[in-house]
């Protein structure tokens, strides 16, 4: 494959990113390009990248992932096959850094299991799937399409319509939902396209200690703000506006109250998000039981 350009965006790195890529750019002259920027986060480097660049297709390579040879050949040649499809991907293998230990052999298939969007609905063409549920909005907002940035190859056409938002955590789910409410289809391969490694500053690792707690706390919160901001910026149908509440009921009071905070000892702060888990679940008497105990426990303990 002779047609691709190389577009690096440097978000503010202090290793050696420059020089290495300035050395590279010399054996392949006019097809790399090199910006930099304050670091500013992920969706501000990919929207940056995707402005230097002037293919038709956009595809992202994470500095610490890894494609499959078949990649890029199998997305482009889905394209051709099926005019109609604007992001093409396929699923993770999940491999920690430090130790070569396989995590997860495919994020399609977790505990080996099928992923809950491999039950929408589907055309077939060959081994690519096309999403054809209107359900997938609201599987994206409840469960997610595994569609990660990093296994994908998008159409230009779908950034000159929709843009990552700029938040730090959550930006790339939200902009599914956005290129989803765009009208714009997705397909996959229910096979490995990337090789996805977990390291101690990832954001897959689960908190060990104080710091790495904090981190996940705020990287949470963040998450929690990008899904609570998404009705004023796109239409959501019944169907989408229920699984937008599970989500956040679920994030805010499970995951950030309960797992995070509450097991953490900071009960006042947990309270605070099951409170704010409540706001999106007012019926759910599992939420108020488990609040009214953790009421009378924080009340009764000294």
């Amino acid at each position: 494959m002779d047609d691709w350009e190389l577009v690096v965006v440097d978000d503010g790195s202090t290793d050696e990113t420059r020089s290495t890529v300035e050395a590279f750019a010399q054996r392949c002259p006019r097809r790399v390009t090199y910006r930099y920027q304050q670091n500013l986060g992920p969706a501000a480097a990919r929207n940056a990248g995707v402005d230097a660049a002037r293919g038709r297709y956009i595809a992202f390579y994470d500095s610490d992932d890894l494609w499959r040879p078949h990649h890029l050949q199998h997305c482009l040649e889905a394209f051709e096959s099926c005019p109609d499809v604007d992001w093409v991907y396929g699923s993770c293998q999940l491999i920690e850094l430090a130790t070569g230990r396989q995590l997860q052999a495919s994020s399609f298939h977790p505990g080996g299991r099928p992923h809950p969007f491999m039950d929408l609905s589907v055309r077939s063409a060959g081994n690519l799937r096309v999403i054809t549920d209107p359900r997938a909005a609201e599987c994206m907002i409840t469960d997610g399409l595994m569609c990660g940035l990093q296994c994908s190859v998008l159409k230009r056409r779908v950034f000159d319509a929709v843009r990552l938002p700029l938040f730090r955590v959550g930006e790339d789910q939200i902009f599914v939902v956005h290129v989803l409410k765009a009208g714009f289809r997705l397909a996959y391969f229910d096979n490995v396209h990337t090789i996805y490694r977990v390291h101690e500053q990832g954001s897959a690792t689960r908190p060990t200690d104080d710091r790495s707690c904090e981190k996940a706390v705020t990287g949470l919160r963040e998450l929690v703000r990008a899904y609570e901001e998404l009705p004023g910026q796109v239409s959501l149908d019944q169907g989408e506006q229920r699984a937008l509440h599970r989500r956040l009921a679920d994030e805010c009071f499970w995951t950030l109250g309960y797992s995070l905070l509450w097991q953490q000892g900071r009960k006042a702060e947990a309270l605070g998000a099951f409170r704010q888990g409540l706001a999106h679940a007012k019926w759910d008497l599992r939420l108020w039981k488990t609040y009214t105990v953790a009421v009378l426990k924080t009340a009764l303990t000294p």
